[in-house]
């Protein structure tokens, strides 16, 4: 006979925790339009059922759904970055692939102040969670999704589709963009870039804001927030690390 210990978790047991633990990483209060996104986007529902978590030792440890349910239903509603795809170099794993912590996420949408009927390009698909975020807030029309890597693109498809998401998604460079849709009134990147491609200022309305994280020879990670000018230069840019 099973137990309650033996039972595989669900959402409800830890998307609680989860806004819990976003709202302690932003220092306020998750907005209620993110909570509800979050209780409508269960996050479980974008992650493979192998994981790779750090392992304490500066690597990274395989958990499995399968064997370990626990720890892998715990990672999966923590506010952490989770390592989904790896290759293997000199018998060591490197990450080729990782679901952005939760924080993450909602704090990078706060910084591009979405609101109602907006219509928004995200770079950077990965698992589908963050473009399935968007789509709970603004409708599944008003969001794109563009990803380089053809394999996560089919799997992020599948993952909007079983999470009940169709946002569009689309196998190309990002750094295009994607003028079929165009123009934006935000775009926002789940990459890191040294420069904004110009695309990106060309497909947004005057007004609008693109937002990325930013890496430099002088700063190792953050938040660049440019708003677009009507004659489509970027202007009263912030940055903020992370910290």
């Amino acid at each position: 006979m099973s137990t309650a210990a033996d039972r595989e978790p669900t959402p409800v047991d830890g998307v609680d925790s989860l806004i819990d633990q976003v709202a302690e990483h932003l220092g306020h209060a998750v907005p209620p339009e993110w909570q509800a996104a979050l209780r409508a986007v269960p996050r479980h529902q974008f992650l493979p059922d192998r994981l790779w978590l750090r392992d304490g030792a500066g690597g990274y440890a395989v958990c499995d759904r399968v064997h370990e349910p626990h720890r892998w239903w715990a990672a999966a509603y923590s506010d952490m970055p989770l390592i989904t795809q790896v290759i293997s170099e000199d018998d060591t794993v490197v990450p080729t692939s990782s679901a952005s912590a939760p924080g993450t996420v909602i704090r990078t949408l706060e910084h591009a102040k979405v609101a109602d009927g907006m219509r928004v390009l995200e770079i950077g698909t990965g698992t589908g969670f963050h473009a399935a975020l968007l789509a709970a807030r603004l409708g599944e029309k008003n969001v794109t999704s563009v990803e380089v890597d053809a394999a996560l693109v089919e799997q992020a498809r599948a993952n909007l589709r079983r999470a009940g998401r169709a946002p569009a998604v689309h196998h190309t460079d990002g750094a295009l963009g994607w003028p079929p849709d165009a123009p934006y009134d935000r775009i926002i990147a789940t990459c890191a870039v040294r420069s904004v491609p110009p695309a990106w200022l060309e497909q947004t309305r005057p007004g609008g804001r693109v937002v990325t994280p930013w890496d430099s020879a002088w700063c190792a990670f953050g938040t660049l927030t440019l708003t677009v000018s009507d004659d489509g230069s970027a202007s009263d840019g912030s940055f903020a690390a992370f910290g």
